[in-house]
């Protein structure tokens, strides 16, 4: 299927390993596996999996790794810094994709921003869902719903968000996104810790 003369092809941006990157994050914890296993209930063959990139879960599994190596996947997404530049073009932005959650994680923001401040791209295919990610305490995050259509779980209730729809979403709660449309959506998440 040919594309026509009006319409551009969809950037393709670096997708993340981020088996190396975990691997890396829990070396750095002094954490063996059997113990990450323990603080995040996975077994520890899940998490040799995915630290070598035999196995694909989900965003919200992602999150509760990260959390128990006492990071944010937005931390795990992002590079070490090194440039200087408060840019980051839309082609070089680090993505994550989660098959299987259906969805793509970018971070937006450059890596020396201020760690306490967090800003992904959440895209999610047709019927794609993150599964339950659970806030971190002493957070809170702004999200905004940038195209299609999306219901979002807040402690079990949820919620129908449609273009120009936002949401305030507390440390703490347990929140899921689900792609309830038939085209790709897009959620636009901004974060702070407060403490």
């Amino acid at each position: 299927m040919s594309r026509s003369a009006g319409q551009k092809a969809k950037p393709k941006h670096p997708t993340i390993d981020i088996g190396p990157r975990l691997k890396a994050a829990r070396r750095a914890a002094g954490m063996s596996l059997r113990s990450l296993a323990g603080h995040t209930g996975f077994s520890a063959s899940f998490l040799s999996q995915v630290e070598l990139g035999q196995c694909s879960p989900s965003l919200a599994s992602l999150e509760k790794i990260a959390a128990a190596l006492d990071l944010s996947l937005v931390e795990l997404l992002s590079d070490p810094p090194g440039s200087p530049s408060p840019v980051v073009r839309r082609a070089d932005r680090d993505s994550l994709r989660s098959a299987w959650s259906r969805a793509t994680a970018e971070s937006l923001l450059p890596a020396q921003a201020d760690e306490r401040l967090h800003a992904l791209l959440v895209t999610i295919d047709a019927g794609g869902k993150t599964g339950r990610i659970d806030r971190r305490k002493g957070s809170v995050e702004f999200a905004y719903c940038v195209r299609g259509r999306v219901s979002v779980a807040i402690g079990g209730v949820d919620h129908l968000l449609g273009p120009g729809d936002s949401v305030l979403l507390e440390g703490g709660q347990g929140v899921s996104w689900e792609n309830l449309g038939k085209v790709r959506a897009e959620v636009l998440l901004v974060g702070a810790k407060l403490r």
